[in-house]
């Protein structure tokens, strides 16, 4: 019998803002390999390296999404991506989605016309990129954080402002804390030059979770008057989760759980150290894809029957009371 131990992740008090530090990359993207991206627009394509966004409006979808295949840390994490811009046209304004990490793989923001622009549901933090929708003056677009529980998104007071002298700048993007998240801008790939307002911290809802999709892109949602011409590249991603020598990645901290068997073929068991409370599960595949599959919960032990699944690699995720508070590999033999 194998057992596979794994650890629960910490919970940090909200809005603290103690000096963290990385333990595990999840990306590293030089764009060198486009194919494991989805792209939904006719204004975004892979080129030099980069998600060019060519005269890309509003009003439409388009963006680059990359499914991470593993879950942020609700406690830690940075994100960092290049970003270029070109001046718009008179009469023209921005609106995009910089950097975003996302619950899901629906749209940041919102479904497009044919759903009449509603509110997409799930969690995500994004930083944007904005400006009154007929402003094409550099100097008074911003930079501005959101943060978005299910269908409600909140933006920050706070902005870090562009300039007309600058064409390219590296952004840093850290949950600090469960409740909070700072952006910090800067004018040289060695973030060492910030721009005048930065960082600026946002608090948040602090049950954010199952962060594990990337994407860059326009507003969806809004004038059509809005574009954002340029590009987008360098991403790199990075949290305080410790990976094991088995390869599962697990959160520092005293509390543990136990799958037995794993690998497994029909049936396996999940043995919590302490009861939980309001338990729900997700398992998806390495595409991301959410499968059905019957878990018996009760307060301290999950029960997985796999006999349907294929043979293959699969990502529980445990929630209590609707936050993540574990996630594991599955092994079907």
């Amino acid at each position: 019998m194998k057992i596979i131990y794994l650890l629960i992740a910490c919970l940090t008090l909200p809005f603290s803002f103690k000096a963290q530090s990385c333990l595990r990359t999840v990306l590293s993207e030089s764009f060198a390999l486009p194919s494991s991206w989805v792209t939904q627009g006719s204004d975004v394509s892979y080129a030099n390296g980069a998600w060019q966004f060519t005269d890309a409006h509003s009003g439409n979808y388009n963006r680059a999404l990359k499914n991470l295949n593993t879950f942020l840390s609700d406690t830690y994490f940075k994100a960092e991506c290049t970003m270029s811009v070109n001046p718009n046209p008179a009469g023209n304004g921005t609106g995009a989605v910089v950097l975003a990490l996302t619950s899901g793989t629906l749209d940041f923001m919102s479904y497009g016309p044919s759903q009449s622009y509603s509110e997409t549901a799930q969690d995500g933090i994004a930083v944007v990129l904005y400006s009154d929708a007929t402003d094409n003056d550099m100097n008074h677009w911003k930079f501005m954080l959101e943060a978005k529980k299910s269908n409600a998104r909140l933006s920050s007071a706070a902005y870090i402002g562009l300039s007309s002298t600058i064409n390219t700048y590296f952004l840093q993007l850290e949950r600090s804390s469960q409740g909070a998240v700072k952006l910090s801008v800067f004018s040289d790939a060695g973030y060492s030059l910030p721009l005048v307002g930065s960082p600026i911290i946002f608090y948040m809802d602090s049950t954010i979770t199952g962060l594990s999709v990337l994407q860059h892109g326009v507003f969806t949602a809004g004038s059509p008057s809005r574009l954002f011409d340029g590009s987008i590249h360098n991403s790199f991603i990075c949290d305080n989760t410790y990976v094991l020598a088995t390869g599962i990645a697990e959160n520092a901290v005293a509390e543990r759980i136990r799958i037995f068997p794993n690998p497994f073929s029909s049936q396996a068991t999940v043995q919590l150290d302490h009861e939980l409370s309001n338990i729900s599960t997700r398992i998806t595949d390495v595409s991301g894809k959410l499968i059905q599959v019957p878990v018996a919960v009760d307060q301290q032990q999950l029960s997985i029957d796999g006999s349907q699944l294929d043979t293959g690699i699969y990502f529980l995720s445990i929630f209590s009371e609707g936050r993540l508070v574990s996630s594991a590999k599955l092994l079907i033999e």
